[in-house]
């Protein structure tokens, strides 16, 4: 046996001879194809010489059908012409006639109503005109009071939702905002969470990098003083303040803008506050930290060209001294909210607002049945002249009819059209079926045979590709160890 490099040529040869072998069976099975190709050609010559026959007869006879559908159609299109006016008219007199009921029935409906509503609300009787100026007036009355409605009873649950928070902020908070309202503490402005709101996206940035959200906002140092006294006085805890008079040296601060790099944003500048002696407290918890969308960017602009704190929106936080925190399972969150909290509600102020929108209603339920009065009046204005337009539509229908003796030679030509179409229809479909049966019958007998013959051939040249990969990879083995 003969080796090149652990090669061994007697491979290489019996390779080549089933390569051969499989040619050979290959040209011998595409012989027997075209052979039962022939044979099953002969054995189908009689059913596709009877398809052939039928061909032309189909053919014949669809063009029949198309011509007879046509000329059905253009009859039918015919009469429908020479009813149109006519059918016109009587659409609206059906129109009309269905207004006239409803207004009718309206009336009907809305006399049973407000037989008890007639002494608080005069009735007009001068005119239609002035009806539907009366009605249109109170229209947009409603429409006013609607959104007037609208608006104080949003006003009314954003007090109710402060009320709400004010009673969940904790007994000394809430101790000394009685006092501010009370009128023993008008420096207090509040807790520094309340007095931002920030978008939601921002919600752990700002709660792990601002710590003195909880702190209270005063105007001044004496104020903080005050407070102080009171809670010891009274034995309510402890509380750390922000005093807003030491906090005006940030000012220029607060109300410039810096660059940053990647053009991140600086997150005091996603504060909002509605007064804006407070922003100074916010600059003051904050300074120039940087919001980041992650880790990685936090680090490239915390240690650039320029030291910067820089919070994730994750909760991670970096230090101006390179010290990093967070990344936990636990983030802080909900520390400021997305709208700025109301802190001097007054619960009396919330009675009069709720007294003022029951007021409102009642307006609008009198404005109501206003409405509901003068459109039953402008109904009633409207019957009249519906009912003579009804009859003059009525007369106008009358007078354009269709003479009835061309309608029914109409109607005769399009019935006869029509059973020309139908009968055409029938006998092209026997034909049509007796085609499709010949065609499913010649392909029963050539799909199966043949199906199988090119099985074989299709396995055969299977085998015969993965011989030939193998002979080319063993010659570029030779080739590569020759060398």
């Amino acid at each position: 046996m003969l080796f090149l490099n652990g090669i061994r040529y007697i491979d290489l040869e019996q390779l080549h001879n089933k390569e051969k072998q499989l040619n050979t069976q290959k040209d011998k099975l595409e012989t027997d194809k075209e052979k039962l190709l022939a044979t099953l050609n002969e054995d189908t010559k009689s059913l596709r010489d009877r398809r052939q026959e039928l061909e032309p007869k189909l053919a014949d006879l669809k063009s029949v059908v198309l011509e007879t559908q046509s000329a059905f159609q253009l009859a039918e299109s015919k009469l429908k012409v020479y009813k149109k006016n006519e059918d016109e008219e009587r659409r609206k007199f059906e129109t009309l006639s269905h207004a006239y009921e409803t207004v009718k029935k309206t009336i009907m409906e809305y006399s049973s109503s407000i037989k008890t509503l007639e002494s608080k609300i005069p009735l007009t009787t001068k005119s239609l005109k002035e009806a539907m100026q009366q009605l249109e007036h109170a229209q947009a009355n409603q429409r006013d009071l609607e959104t007037e409605k609208r608006q104080k009873w949003t006003n009314l649950e954003n007090c109710r939702s402060s009320m709400q928070a004010s009673r969940s902020r904790g007994r000394v908070l809430d101790s000394l905002m009685q006092q501010k309202l009370e009128g023993n503490c008008p420096g207090l402005f509040g807790r520094l969470g309340d007095l931002g709101a920030i978008d939601k996206k921002y919600d752990v940035a700002i709660s792990t990098a601002c710590g003195p959200l909880d702190n209270i906002v005063v105007d001044t140092v004496n104020t903080a003083q005050w407070c102080i006294e009171f809670l010891k006085a009274h034995n309510l805890g402890r509380a750390t303040f922000i005093a807003l008079d030491k906090q005006e040296r940030f000012r220029e601060a607060a109300n410039s803008k810096i660059n940053t790099p990647e053009n991140v944003f600086r997150l005091y500048d996603l504060v909002k506050v509605n007064d804006e002696r407070v922003k100074t407290a916010f600059y003051f918890g904050l300074r120039d930290t940087l919001v980041a969308n992650d880790l990685d960017q936090a680090s490239r602009v915390a240690y650039g060209a320029q030291r910067f704190r820089v919070v994730t929106l994750q909760g991670s936080l970096i230090e101006m001294s390179g010290v990093m925190s967070g990344g936990g399972n636990r983030v802080s969150r909900g520390r400021m909210g997305q709208s700025v909290t109301v802190n001097d509600i007054n619960p009396e102020d919330v009675k009069r607002m709720e007294s003022d929108l029951e007021t409102l209603e009642e307006r609008i339920r009198e404005n109501n049945k206003q409405y509901y009065q003068l459109e039953k009046q402008s109904s009633k204005h409207q019957e009249p002249i519906l009912q003579r337009e009804l009859e003059t539509q009525k007369k106008r229908a009358d007078s354009i009819r269709a003479n009835p003796e061309q309608v029914k030679k109409l109607e005769n030509i399009i019935q006869e059209k029509k059973l020309a179409f139908e009968d055409a229809s029938s006998n092209a479909s026997i034909y049509q079926k007796e085609v499709d049966n010949i065609s499913e019958e010649i392909n029963e007998r050539m799909t199966g045979r043949v199906k199988a013959i090119d099985k074989n051939i299709a396995d055969v040249s299977n085998s015969l590709n993965k011989i030939k990969a193998e002979i080319t990879r063993i010659n570029v083995a030779v080739k590569t160890s020759e060398r």
